[in-house]
This record gives C-alpha cells, sequence and structure tokens, in this order.
C-alpha cells in the first residue's frame, strides 16, 4: 500500500511541474520575460545577504521569470523554523536613498545559525522604541536600526497590516517579498 502511495505522489509530482513550466514558459513569452527553469543566485543576489536566500535549500531558484534585471520571481525552498518551505520569490529592484539591510515579517519563520554564511554586520532584532507602535511585536531585524526608521511610512505600514503574511526584506535598493506563511511544506 504504502509503494502504491508513493508510485501516485511521484507521478504526480512529475506530471503537475511540466505543465507548470510550460505554463510559466507561455506566460514568460507573452509578457516579454525571460524563463529559466533552474538559475543560481548571481554573485551580487548572495552580496545582497537576503536572510530568506541565504536560508535557501539550495542556492538557485526554480521557474525563474525576470525582465531586463530589475524584477524577478522564482521559487525557492527556504529551511525554515518548522522544516523546508516552498515559497515564491519576487525580487525588485527600488531606487531609493535609502541604504542598509532590513527583514520584516509578523512571526519569526526562519533564523540564522552557524552556517548561513555572512558579509559584513550581522542584523539585529529592532526595539519596540525603533519601529512605529503598530508594528512594534513584528519580527524586524536591520544593520542600521536608526537609519531604517524612514522606510516605515504610513503607505508601507498599512501594506504590511494589510498582508500580514508577507516577508519581506530591503538590501541597498533590492527589495524582496515572499508570503512563506501560505506556501506549502515540501
Amino acid at each position: 500500500l504504502f509503494c502504491i502511495a508513493a508510485a501516485t505522489g511521484f507521478w504526480a509530482i512529475h506530471r503537475i511541474r511540466p505543465e507548470r513550466a510550460r505554463g510559466l514558459q507561455a506566460f514568460a513569452q507573452h509578457a516579454g520575460y525571460r524563463y529559466s527553469s533552474r538559475q543560481t543566485f548571481s554573485q551580487e543576489l548572495r552580496f545582497l545577504q537576503f536572510g530568506m536566500l541565504t536560508s535557501a535549500a539550495t542556492a538557485s531558484g526554480r521557474h525563474w521569470l525576470s525582465d531586463d534585471h530589475s524584477l524577478s520571481v522564482f521559487d525557492c525552498t527556504t529551511l525554515g523554523r518548522q522544516g523546508a518551505v516552498e515559497t515564491t520569490v519576487i525580487l525588485l529592484h527600488c531606487a531609493m536613498p535609502l541604504q542598509g539591510r532590513l527583514r520584516i515579517s509578523r512571526r519569526a519563520w526562519f533564523s540564522d545559525d552557524t552556517f548561513t554564511p555572512f558579509h559584513g554586520t550581522a542584523l539585529q532584532r529592532l526595539s519596540a522604541d525603533d519601529l512605529p507602535p503598530s508594528l512594534a511585536h513584528w519580527w524586524c531585524q536591520s544593520d542600521r536600526g536608526h537609519r531604517m526608521r524612514s522606510w516605515f511610512r504610513p503607505g508601507v505600514i498599512d501594506w504590511l497590516l494589510g498582508h500580514p503574511s508577507m516577508h519581506v526584506e530591503w538590501s541597498y535598493g533590492w527589495l524582496l517579498v515572499a508570503q512563506p506563511a501560505l506556501a506549502a511544506r515540501v
């Protein structure tokens, strides 16, 4: 019985993946994006030190859609506190004068460990004094807490409160957004 269930699951996974890949390839061609079934994280992306990507099971993303290097959407398996989590990542270049790195989630769903590679300063948890009152109990980390206050504008706060299951990271002009709470476990 176990073998039949495993074989059925294996068949279903292989049947679903090609259909999804074909759908994404068609979308990319229609919308003017590039599609890659798997793409390794570039050195530039690794140096941005997005915690979600440094905690990834592999240093690559699947079903990668991108334009002229300012927008990428891809699937990634991240090793979280509850195990492996499959999620879709949106990575967007945003030209803002704000420097530094920031992580924001309603709850801590992953954490750096001794095996996580670091370049530069490790992120520190922001205190309630560094955050707007409505986000005081959120899991927020930064490498420069006092300089990140300008990131929390009313529109950003409203968006975060309206999307509490989102995970957001900012790193030197790049924005990463993912929704791990709704992702299916691998």
